[in-house]
């Protein structure tokens, strides 16, 4: 529903929640019970996924200035005040590598489980955030291939699960039509 809103009423939303958004993603990985890990995971999934939503759809003035209204509403926010408007990118940025970093195991590691697709569903929300961060911020071509295609197998191998087999169903721009058959003897029987 956020994706068809008019841009002042998104930055107003991301006003009123980008200090969740970060607090979210900066906090402890709950280990406790696999329950708790798994809401938290999900609540990391959403986080990732309004960091993704703001960065694409929002102007860059807004994210980058010391006067845009998100930087203001993060600075306002932050535990220390930071002078940089960088310093928002820089957390978005550094969310998505400290999710590379945390290795946390399922304890069912079968293929096709919950826990096993809720943490590629995880690791891919925060890389498609990080991408959304980088496009929207980044001009120079080093930055995308440092960020995001830099030891490209080691990316590959977190955000997707090389064990899974993938079905990739084929998809129709037309649907077929019922055509007759047009044997040589109904040629020839047409023909006299």
């Amino acid at each position: 529903m956020l994706v068809r809103v008019p841009e002042s009423v998104l930055i107003s939303f991301f006003e009123r929640h980008i200090a969740e958004v970060f607090e979210t993603l900066e906090r402890q990985l709950s280990n406790s019970y696999m329950e708790d890990m798994r809401d938290d995971i999900i609540e990391r999934i959403n986080a990732f996924s309004f960091l993704q939503l703001m960065y694409a759809n929002v102007a860059a003035k807004e994210l980058t200035t010391e006067t845009g209204r998100l930087f203001v509403a993060y600075n306002r926010s932050a535990h220390t005040k930071v002078a940089e408007p960088r310093k928002l990118t820089m957390s978005a940025v550094s969310a998505y590598q400290n999710t590379r970093k945390k290795v946390f195991t399922c304890r069912d590691n079968a293929r096709g489980s919950p826990e096993r697709m809720l943490r590629q569903d995880f690791l891919c929300a925060a890389y498609n955030a990080a991408c959304a961060v980088i496009q929207k911020t980044q001009s120079l071509e080093k930055f995308f291939h440092g960020m995001l295609f830099k030891n490209n197998q080691e990316t590959w191998k977190v955000n997707v699960d090389t064990d899974d087999p993938f079905v990739f169903p084929v998809e129709l721009k037309q649907r077929f039509e019922r055509r007759s058959v047009v044997t040589l003897d109904d040629f020839n029987s047409e023909r006299g």
